[in-house]
């Protein structure tokens, strides 16, 4: 760190005030985006439902005549067709393994000479507790702790529109996956009971993935909201029963989600 130079804090102070509003400009845009977004869903979803049951019907269709001409397709196994591959395919098929130390044991037992092969023991180090060790400690083990210097820090107070811009990316190469998709994937990582599925967490690591739930959550809501519009008539009366369960089915996925955050406990 150069501890001579003549830059005031006045002039850092000002380059941070320029920060704070090109992310004010940014948020604008973005939160615009997120409302041009709720408006085509709104406008786009009876069209994408009847399209989506059109597309399954046809697929339905189209399955069950294969099953049925399964002595079409013994040579070539499958044909293209306007880019549709159809025919059959051999399946890879499931290895059941019921007890794996038994089958360990007969591999050795009956064939010793690829048991190396068929049998692997993986060993690895547990850098979470090696964290822990004194600097002392890791040198006589042959470990050390590097890049641990200061760094710069530049962090807004609020990180929700860092998530929103984030997920704004993730969208533009991942098209169509949806705030559904993204909450799904999150909270994939905790378990009912809100702990975290084969991981021992940090502190900061788990307030990082609350946060990160919370603000999926939101958006998944605002969708529920926007489908809930969609589906109702002025007087909140729904289409169709398929409607109704469609939207209830919705903010009930939020509820599970909000209960699986709540478990989790974000440290303060």
């Amino acid at each position: 760190m150069n501890e001579t130079t003549t830059l005031s804090m006045e002039e850092i102070e000002r380059l941070a005030r320029a920060y704070a509003a090109a992310r004010r400009e940014l948020e604008s845009v973005t939160e615009d985006i997120r409302e041009t977004r709720q408006k085509i869903v709104r406008e786009k979803m009876p069209m994408l439902k009847r399209r989506i049951a059109l597309t399954a019907a046809a697929k339905e269709a189209l399955h069950s005549l294969i099953e049925e001409a399964e002595h079409l397709f013994r040579r070539p196994r499958t044909v293209a067709v306007d880019g549709i591959k159809i025919g059959y395919r051999k399946q890879p098929g499931q290895l059941v393994i019921r007890d794996a130390g038994r089958t360990i044991n007969l591999i050795r037992k009956h064939l010793p000479g690829i048991s190396d092969q068929l049998v692997v023991i993986k060993k690895s180090l547990n850098r979470a507790e090696l964290r822990k060790l004194p600097a002392a400690d890791l040198a006589r083990v042959g470990v050390s702790l590097e890049s641990d210097t200061d760094e710069v820090v530049i962090r807004a107070a609020s990180s929700d529109l860092d998530k929103l811009v984030d997920a704004l990316r993730a969208a533009a190469l991942r098209a169509g996956l949806t705030d559904a998709d993204r909450t799904r994937l999150i909270a994939e990582r905790l378990d009912d009971q809100g702990r975290l599925i084969d991981e021992k967490p940090s502190r900061a690591e788990l307030i990082e993935l609350c946060d990160a739930l919370a603000a999926a959550i939101r958006s998944l809501l605002g969708e529920a909201k926007a489908l809930q519009e969609a589906h109702t008539d002025p007087d909140g009366g729904y289409g169709s029963d398929d409607d109704r369960e469609m939207v209830e089915g919705a903010f009930d996925e939020v509820a599970r989600y909000r209960k699986i955050l709540e478990r989790a406990g974000r440290p303060r």
